[in-house]
């Protein structure tokens, strides 16, 4: 009935060869993606999405005083500050929201 989307890679704390692109951002949005494909082929079966976010999705800069929906991180200064883990969590729900728009 339900479908929980709980993860998201993080930085691993060892390693020289680390890049966030490849060990973080791509995987979490190909693994989105993958959801959201599955979803569509199961639609019948699937009553419940739940996508767990992070605080790295709604933390616009500068941040203002009282936050609510309208207020998006920027993916792309996300990656200009290699924050690749807040770039992902930002960009997981952005896709999740317009593909939710367009079912």
């Amino acid at each position: 009935d339900a479908i929980i989307h709980a993860a998201t890679p993080l930085r691993p704390k060892f390693g020289d060869d680390f890049s966030g692109e490849e060990h973080i951002f791509k995987p979490a949005m190909e693994s989105t993606k993958e959801l959201l494909d599955c979803l569509e082929r199961h639609a019948a079966m699937i009553k419940y999405l739940v996508l767990t976010s992070s605080m790295s999705a709604v933390s616009p800069r500068p941040e203002p005083t009282i936050k609510d929906e309208s207020h998006w991180s920027d993916p792309a200064s996300q990656k200009e500050r290699d924050n690749w883990y807040g770039c992902a969590k930002t960009s997981q729900e952005l896709l999740v929201r317009s593909w939710i728009r367009n079912a």
